[in-house]
């Protein structure tokens, strides 16, 4: 790893690690970072897999402008509560589960300065729950930049009717909590950066992931069970309702990867073409995981990011 970018790979200093439980009593790690000369309030979301410690230097960037941040590992993942004594299998009972850990959170977050976040910045999953949530009418939210959002799961050379038929037929014949084919316990992110990968050009950045799990193996999480596949289906299809999009006044931004082979960024236009205040910018450098691209394809990212907070919000 680079000087370049190992200096940004530890915590941001004068953060707090908790737990905080879900109204489920599922218990859910929490970080913040709360300078006393912060003016905004931003909650940080990563993707499927992901945890907390992967993305310090996007928390970093945040601090730098001016917001005060709150991070979580979602149940089943980093060192949250994960559902199956097989803590590799990448679970969830209900889609619904991640809106109850997003509540807990922003509950703790309006307690704690007495409103709710000036901006939501979710990564891939993260981008679906925070759609649906905001869908389902809470408005404490500012403004949303959601980064390579799962609003459609890619397939690769599965074709989707096949894919859905195989996920009902194993979560209704007790397979919902083995594996999908295909996937296993192994972690295919301790790999070596491979040019051909899905995930980012960087290999700085790429190699973020392993720095962590080497430390702590706990973090680890393998591939998903049926009924996970079953559930993101599931809200997946909520979402593709025409009448879904319309209600959510709150400004969002889509930021799409050029080189998309995780999530399917047709779905993700045609969500933020129903809703009001929606706007798309596509980065035709990046891979999926936008944060953890190059130098350039980040001060791209920024760029755009200052533009729309800018237009979205003020300070409440």
């Amino acid at each position: 790893m680079s000087d370049r970018v190992s200096s940004v790979v530890e915590a941001p200093p004068d953060g707090t690690f908790e737990f905080i439980r879900a109204d489920d009593g599922t218990r859910l790690r929490i970080a913040r970072w709360r300078p006393a000369e912060a003016e905004r309030s931003a909650i940080l979301l990563n993707g499927r897999t992901e945890f907390i410690e992967k993305h310090f230097e996007t928390v970093a960037d945040l601090i730098g402008r001016g917001y005060r941040v709150w991070s979580m590992d979602w149940r089943g993942q980093g060192l949250s509560d994960r559902p199956l004594a097989n803590r590799m299998k990448g679970h969830v009972e209900s889609f619904d589960d991640y809106l109850m850990d997003l509540a807990a959170l922003l509950d703790l977050v309006e307690r704690t300065d007495g409103r709710g976040p000036d901006m939501v910045l979710a990564h891939s999953m993260a981008g679906a729950v925070v759609s649906r949530f905001l869908g389902r009418g809470r408005n404490s939210i500012g403004a949303a930049v959601l980064t390579g959002p799962m609003i459609g799961i890619h397939l690769g050379a599965w074709p989707a009717p096949l894919a859905r038929w195989l996920t009902s037929m194993a979560a209704g014949m007790g397979y919902e909590r083995g594996y999908v084919i295909g996937e296993n316990g192994s972690d295919w992110r301790r790999e070596t950066f491979d040019p051909g990968n899905r995930l980012t050009t960087d290999p700085d950045r790429f190699a973020h992931t392993n720095h962590w799990i080497s430390r702590n193996a706990d973090l680890i999480l393998g591939g998903p069970t049926w009924r996970w596949l079953y559930e993101s289906f599931s809200a997946l299809d909520d979402m593709r309702d025409p009448e879904f999009g319309p209600q959510i006044t709150t400004p969002v931004l889509f930021c799409l990867a050029g080189d998309e082979r995780v999530v399917v960024n047709e779905d993700a236009r045609a969500l933020a073409g129903r809703m009001p205040r929606a706007e798309v910018v596509e980065f035709p450098a990046a891979k999926h995981e936008i944060l953890k691209e190059t130098d350039e394809v980040r001060r791209d990212f920024w760029a755009a990011f200052d533009r729309f907070v800018a237009g979205a919000s003020e300070p409440r």
